[in-house]
């Protein structure tokens, strides 16, 4: 169990583990602009792993907790609710699971329970799951202190269509920290540790091999950029997950290995994104917010996405271009290859027209220092004495 500060307001924040994705990178990034005199700021996870992110939580004085899987609750419960009596705040990140944290953190005797809302999944129609999604559902809005939802498009997951969700929902993007798209980095060394040229026409994804990210469309788009419009360049896939192998699979089966790069878990890729000539493509299925594409127009890329991706997102009309998956991906292909052939972006404009939206993460620590300071303000006022 770690040593706490008493002199601290102390945030348990739940994630399942801390490896590279838009949730867990977005909260480290935040964390580096907060007040550690006046946080503690923890994580909850199922398992402790040896990740980069998770060695920049512990010098940032972050304490990791591992409990096991939160799925087995005999184990879990008893164990959350140990941890959780030592914090003012419970923060979970754990989509309709956050349901039984904030029931558990209010056993706890938790001040403050926030249910952080970063996605909104369609369901096919199952009773017996639909039940169990309304159970949890009702659990946030009854034993939550706080909402937050990175969109309006992920409130649906709790209030459908409703607008009028009550004082304790606040709609507001994690945020990126623009401050990084204007370090001196060396492009050529960063596209070599690809194997990428400096002149390459590179369509290029970042997200999570998961079914949300529509890869296989993706493999689509290429395979007829390749076959059909005659593109002579390749396609950049960065990131890893379940589906990967899937992937790769269908990749050699259309004879396109030679072409794809699977680049796997990266920790530059804003540096990545800004080194390339290409266009990004995020053809997703559903999406809470969509950092990656919000980075990609930081760094001054064309991008193309589908009406899945949330208008918070689409911040730059000169850089951002919506298809409906349903033009098909014989569309797509058209649309990016014409963006290809299109003259680029002045990038420094497109940067300085993004950094002035509301997702600069500066906004979103904020946003949540207030939440923070509000909840505990009796400690505050006693630590000021």
């Amino acid at each position: 169990m770690p040593s706490l500060a008493a002199n601290k307001i102390r945030v348990l924040h739940v994630v399942p583990v801390l490896e590279v994705g838009g949730i867990e990178k977005g909260l480290i990034d935040a964390f580096a602009f907060m007040d550690r005199d006046r946080f503690q700021l923890d994580f909850l996870v199922e398992r402790d792993i040896d990740t980069p992110l998770a060695d920049t939580a512990r010098k940032m004085g972050c304490n990791i907790i591992p409990v096991g899987p939160f799925k087995h609750l005999h184990s879990f419960a008893p164990a959350f609710i140990k941890t959780a009596r030592q914090y003012n705040t419970v923060h979970a990140h754990t989509y309709l699971f956050s349901g039984l944290i904030m029931v558990l953190a209010r056993v706890a005797g938790v001040r403050q329970r926030i249910a952080h809302i970063h996605s909104n999944i369609p369901y096919k129609p199952d009773h017996l799951a639909a039940f169990y999604r309304g159970v949890l559902k009702g659990c946030i809005k009854s034993c939550a202190t706080d909402i937050i939802a990175v969109s309006r498009i992920a409130t649906a997951v709790l209030y459908g269509q409703e607008r009028n969700a009550g004082g304790a929902l606040t709609i507001q993007p994690m945020g990126v920290d623009f401050s990084k798209f204007h370090e001196s980095f060396n492009a050529g060394d960063t596209l070599a540790s690809l194997g990428i040229k400096p002149d390459e026409q590179i369509v290029v994804n970042v997200s999570r091999f998961t079914t949300a990210k529509n890869h296989e469309y993706i493999i689509d788009v290429f395979d007829h950029m390749v076959k059909q419009l005659g593109f002579q360049g390749r396609l950049l896939l960065i990131g890893d997950g379940a589906l990967r192998p899937f992937i790769a699979d269908k990749v050699e089966a259309l004879g396109l290995k030679d072409v794809v790069i699977f680049a796997g878990t990266r920790y530059d890729c804003h540096n990545i994104l800004r080194a390339l000539n290409g266009v990004f493509v995020f053809p997703s299925l559903f999406e809470g917010l969509g950092l990656a594409a919000v980075e990609a127009q930081a760094a001054g890329l064309p991008i193309i996405v589908s009406e899945h991706v949330p208008e918070e997102a689409r911040i730059s009309d000169k850089a951002c271009m919506m298809i409906p998956l349903a033009d098909g991906a014989l569309a797509w292909a058209a649309a990016v290859d014409a963006r290809m052939k299109a003259p680029m972006l002045d990038r420094a404009a497109v940067l300085r027209e993004v950094e002035q939206n509301k997702i600069n993460i500066k906004n979103f620590v904020r946003i949540i220092s207030d939440l923070y300071l509000g909840a505990n303000n009796d400690m505050v006022r006693k630590n000021k004495h």
